[in-house]
């Protein structure tokens, strides 16, 4: 049964927005010569050409569903499908004196990103109960009108499932467990295999 709530109580609980707020700290800190910032969700192509999205070369982190599955463990989680928006452009170095089209570019940006994800320590975001990133994927979203602009859009796509704590959906599974010396797991009279209770019997003086 849900009890009554404030709204202020569900926006301190709200860990969605912790995660995105570490996503974003994170990429920051990896990153340091790309803008990130966070953005409040799915993104229409057409609104990525016509407004400013993000200054290139830049990432825009935000979500587009979340759904709710449940945990053997915990008791239940938030799967979150979450997007990063790359914006790039054709880009001169200096010092080197070279010269990169903006593909070059999305593609060190997007590939950096997937090698994030791919990274257990580096993908939980310095966060207690998240999963790791599932089935990331990186697309290209620019069309000809944006391309002719010289600016090049990219997605990359993952999911993510947030750990919440919770009674188990199935509690008259788990086997009772007594904290004992050895911390054997007890069984009921009635649940030994028959193979163990043999060698039970066999070891009884």
């Amino acid at each position: 049964m849900i009890e009554p709530t404030t709204l202020n109580a569900l926006l301190a609980a709200n860990r969605v927005d912790e995660v995105k707020a570490a996503i974003v700290a994170r990429l920051r800190a990896l990153l340091p010569d790309v803008a990130v910032r966070s953005h409040p969700g799915k993104l229409d192509i057409s609104d990525v050409v016509t407004e400013d999205i993000v200054k290139t070369p830049g990432i825009a982190i935000g979500w587009s569903r979340i759904r709710t599955v449940e945990d053997i463990a915990s008791g239940f989680g938030l799967l979150i499908d979450w997007t990063a928006y790359v914006v790039v452009e054709d880009r001169a170095d200096n010092v080197a004196k070279r010269r990169f089209e903006r593909e070059s570019v999305g593609h060190a940006i997007g590939g950096f990103l997937i090698q994030v994800l791919g990274d257990e320590d580096e993908a939980a975001w310095g966060l207690m109960n998240i999963g790791l990133p599932s089935a990331p994927e990186f697309k290209p979203l620019f069309t000809s009108r944006s391309f002719a602009k010289g600016i090049a859009y990219y997605a990359v796509t993952w999911s993510q499932e947030l750990i919440e704590t919770g009674e188990p959906p199935f509690p008259g599974l788990a086997p009772t467990v007594s904290e004992t010396d050895d911390e054997q797991i007890l069984f009921e009279d009635g649940d030994i295999p028959a193979e163990i209770r043999a060698m039970v019997e066999d070891m009884e003086p």
